[in-house]
């Protein structure tokens, strides 16, 4: 895993602060990988900016419970961008038109 994708060293994103993205998980994604992160259908997951993410094509930096490490890009849904202080409930995040425009920017 990227040093900097390290939640120990301090990188708010994983806390939900600063800017981020909120995506759902689509399909569940077991691994026993060093630096893949175990997701489950229909959790609500939190991206890494785009400026921290990998430059690994089909693969997305992502936290969840205080877990952090790699998501299959196709397995998940990005539901918006976000600058908060807190991760807030899915059901209010606004889909934003420029979401295709973000994910066709990061290859995915």
């Amino acid at each position: 895993m990227p040093e900097e994708a390290d939640p120990s060293k301090g990188h708010p994103w994983t806390k939900g602060v600063g800017e981020h993205f909120i995506a759902k998980v689509l399909y569940q994604f077991s691994t026993d990988r060093e630096g893949e992160l175990t997701v489950q259908e229909g959790q609500t997951i939190r991206l890494a900016p785009k400026h921290l993410q990998p430059r690994v094509r089909g693969w997305l930096l992502g936290c969840s419970d205080g877990a952090v490490g790699l998501v299959p890009a196709n397995y998940i849904q990005i539901l918006g961008r976000t600058e908060g202080l807190a991760q807030p409930p899915p059901d209010i995040v606004p889909v934003q038109p420029a979401v295709q425009d973000i994910e066709e920017s990061w290859g995915v």
